[in-house]
């Protein structure tokens, strides 16, 4: 996103694995450029406020910057029913949504906390299908060429790129866990 992402791109995230990522190796280039919702921790907050971002921007030259919404697949599925508005609106918005298949962030702190976890599995949702449904353009990127070539498309409107991720694969350490911790009974 680094590379090929316009300059004066909008960035947000929602809460879930993927944050860690987007905090961590996200690099924008103007002031006020990246939002996320710390506050609650509400997953699917990162999708709302890319299409808020997308159309209330006010660029110089009247050209609207794109928003990336960089979020998880079940934040997706708590609130991209929205994609409908962005579809109505033309928004300039595109959704990076990092499909791992399940609520990820609540699998591996469970486990980690508790040695196993219920299922935190969602099914294989194709997002690229969910955004044709709604007439908006959407993509499966399974390689880094994928999400390359997916990331340059800019129509007048919204983009889904349903990105396919490990499950497995995360950024070690976690503060959310350390302070899920201090609830665990003392032996």
């Amino acid at each position: 996103m680094n590379e090929v992402c316009p300059k004066d791109s909008l960035f947000t995230s929602d809460m879930g694995e993927h944050l860690s990522v987007a905090l961590h190796f996200l690099r924008t280039r103007t002031p006020g450029a990246f939002t996320t919702c710390l506050g609650f921790g509400s997953m699917g907050s990162g999708v709302v406020s890319a299409i808020g971002m997308a159309l209330g921007d006010s660029a110089p030259g009247g050209k609207k910057r794109r928003a990336f919404a960089i979020c998880g697949d079940g934040g997706f599925l708590m609130s991209g029913n929205e994609l409908q508005s962005a579809v109505t609106h033309k928004a300039p918005v595109t959704f990076v949504i990092m499909n791992d298949g399940r609520y990820n962030m609540c699998h591996h702190g469970i486990k980690n906390l508790y040695g196993e976890t219920p299922t935190c599995n969602l099914g294989g949702v194709d997002f690229a299908k969910v955004a044709d449904g709604f007439g908006a353009v959407g993509t499966v990127a399974r390689t880094l060429h994928d999400l390359t070539a997916a990331l340059k498309q800019m129509p007048d409107g919204p983009v889904v790129i349903d990105v396919r991720i490990d499950p497995d694969a995360r950024l070690d350490g976690s503060q959310r866990e350390a302070s899920l911790r201090q609830f665990q009974e003392k032996k």
